[in-house]
């Protein structure tokens, strides 16, 4: 009598026990969980309880590899697969784990901002929780640099900012699908709370468009709708339906002229003091321009922080531009700013503000790659290398196109020029 291996008795004992204590075994089932690798004839999954399993595609035929073979029609599905979707495998146990059928699980928020917890950090995705379904997914990093010989790779800064994550703090971001989902750009409370006057979401109803209703077969329209806590406008609470004029309310005097009725009202601007030359004087001419004040490249300060210095003091550990269009490379400066400027508790006053000056000229495409350098320092090199420069203005960094001296453009009023020809001012 041979001697049997350890590991059979094992498996007979096993059975037999199953057996004697009537334990059910399940044979089938469906799961659905995140596809985190595959092979010609197999694929991995990790189930929504955190559970990784590798499931073989059927066997077909006899035992061998010459009498049998995988099934092909599961073998096309796994081909067609993209690892790190979300799927719904169906499964059967025979003799391994196996797959019955696969199907991609896609993404179908209407909102491209995603919501969630951090589960789990890859090296070139992350896993989170949806706060809404509770589902796990998936999210790989974006791209950045271009091809790899290049120096392209996933963005690691945003893996750097979540290390120290809290998994209880939700995190935010804006997201696509391509191939698989991919994260664009990750946000920060403080990034939404600010939101520019022109984003708003709707128009509050004391700013809607007036309504026409019908009463009595009559149509007329309705007044908008009151704002609360709003200050009655003192014009609204005159008695007189008819408009008056204010002008009209200025006290009148006798003129000397016998063919001027006296009740005609006066020009207010007809009792300024005449100058020398007994030309009436412009009282707007002794306005001053408080903006006249400030001068480029002035040492103006931002929430109290001078701008030089915040140009000198925030440094950007890494930007990447490769042919992108010039506002959308010093928007992400912006954004970067605002991110390593740590000092500035107030949201608002975060890294700088930039303004552009674009006249409807054609937009650089700048490259540009740089490691650990000041904002002063990448402005220069971005603007430098396509002609542009920069200037600090009020509280904001002005980006606009150098002057080119040979260029000699028409006079700004058409009507200082000196050609005794009348100039149309609307061909020039």
């Amino acid at each position: 009598m041979s001697a049997k291996p350890f590991g059979f008795v094992f498996l007979k004992i096993a059975t037999c026990l199953c057996l004697w204590c009537d334990v059910p075994i399940i044979e089938k089932g469906r799961i659905k969980g995140i596809l985190t690798s595959k092979g010609e004839a197999w694929v991995e999954v990790k189930d929504d309880l955190g559970y990784a399993h590798r499931y073989l595609a059927p066997w077909s035929g006899k035992i061998g590899a010459y009498n049998g073979s995988f099934n092909s029609e599961i073998i096309n599905q796994i081909n067609e697969l993209i690892v790190g979707n979300r799927v719904s495998l169906d499964w059967e146990l025979n003799d391994h784990l196996r797959v019955i059928g696969i199907q991609v699980i896609k993404p179908n928020w209407k909102n491209d901002l995603f919501e969630g917890y951090l589960l789990e950090i890859g090296d070139k995705w992350i896993d989170v929780q949806n706060k809404d379904e509770g589902y796990p997914w998936r999210f790989y990093l974006p791209w950045v640099g271009g091809y790899p010989q290049n120096g392209g790779g996933y963005d690691q800064s945003i893996i750097e900012l979540l290390r120290d994550h809290k998994p209880t703090n939700p995190i935010i971001f804006e997201w696509k699908y391509e191939l698989r989902p991919r994260i664009v750009k990750l946000f920060s409370r403080e990034e939404l709370s600010f939101k520019p006057f022109y984003e708003i979401d709707s128009v509050p109803p004391w700013l809607g468009t007036p309504t026409l209703s019908t009463q009595s077969g009559k149509i007329t329209e309705n007044k908008f709708p009151s704002r609360p806590n709003l200050k009655m406008n003192p014009f609204d609470s005159m008695n007189n339906q008819k408009a008056i004029n204010p002008f009209d309310s200025v006290s009148q005097t006798t003129s000397n002229n016998p063919n001027i009725t006296n009740n005609l009202p006066i020009n207010p601007f007809e009792q300024a003091a005449s100058n020398k030359s007994g030309g009436i004087i412009n009282p707007f001419d002794t306005a001053i321009n408080p903006f006249d004040n400030v001068t480029s490249g002035q040492n103006v300060s931002f929430g109290g922080v001078s701008i030089q210095k915040k140009l000198e003091r925030l440094v950007i550990d890494r930007v990447d531009f490769n042919d992108v269009l010039l506002p959308e490379a010093v928007f992400e400066i912006i954004q970067k700013s605002r991110l390593v400027d740590s000092e500035q508790s107030n949201p608002e006053l975060k890294g700088i503000r930039v303004k552009m000056e674009l006249f409807g000229e054609t937009l650089p495409k700048v490259k540009l790659s740089l490691r650990n350098k000041n904002i002063e320092e990448i402005l220069s090199q971005l603007l430098r290398s396509v002609g542009w420069t920069y200037s600090i203005e009020e509280d904001f960094v002005i980006v606009k196109r150098k002057a080119n001296k040979n260029n000699i453009s028409a006079p700004s009023n058409p009507f200082d020029s000196v050609n005794p020809k009348p100039i149309n001012p609307f061909e020039l």
